[in-house]
């Protein structure tokens, strides 16, 4: 994905769990790398998707907060560019597809990401 993303100049965020895997993505070329084991993960994962736009996501991992972590850091960027206040909060189109199941457990969500999100 990340040769097709920068090639037709598409904002790609990748997650990672390990600095490893953050400098090898990064020597590849991606610009937006996140590391959900860094004290700081959320707030970098807002700025990227800020810097991106990127509403759409894939998750490999399936089970646990991974998706809700993205669908909060998502709405929360979204509810940043409104321009009227909304208590409902954004109708920024956000979707995840997870198509993988690395972790069996249940997939958590919670009630925050505003009117428009879609998990497929």
């Amino acid at each position: 994905a990340l040769p097709i993303c920068n090639e037709d100049g598409m904002g790609l965020v990748n997650i990672v769990r390990q600095e490893a895997q953050v400098d090898l993505l990064k020597q590849l070329g991606s610009t937006h790398v996140v590391n959900s084991s860094d004290d700081d993960f959320v707030g970098q994962l807002r700025s990227a998707i800020d810097d991106t736009d990127a509403f759409y996501g894939f998750d490999p991992i399936g089970g646990g907060k991974s998706v809700d972590n993205v669908f909060k850091a998502m709405e929360q960027v979204a509810v940043g560019k409104m321009t009227e206040y909304s208590r409902y909060g954004s109708n920024q189109q956000k979707r995840m597809f997870i198509y993988g199941r690395l972790d069996v457990g249940a997939t958590i969500l919670s009630p925050s990401y505003g009117f428009g999100w879609t998990l497929s």
